[in-house]
């Protein structure tokens, strides 16, 4: 069964856990941001730690 994506369909990544993030995971952020986008769904961080957000 497939179902149609909707536009009010999210994928909510909680980053309060992680104090940084290197280039492997920036890459996984992309890929799950393509894949997302590629169905019609959003891709939010939630609560991201200061340096994560600086390197963003």
């Amino acid at each position: 069964m497939h179902l149609a994506p909707r536009p009010d369909d999210h994928v909510i990544i909680d980053a309060s856990r992680p104090s940084f993030l290197d280039s492997s995971g920036l890459a996984v952020l992309l890929a799950a941001a393509t894949l997302a986008h590629a169905h019609g769904a959003g891709v939010h961080l939630a609560a991201p730690q200061p340096r994560v957000i600086r390197l963003l």
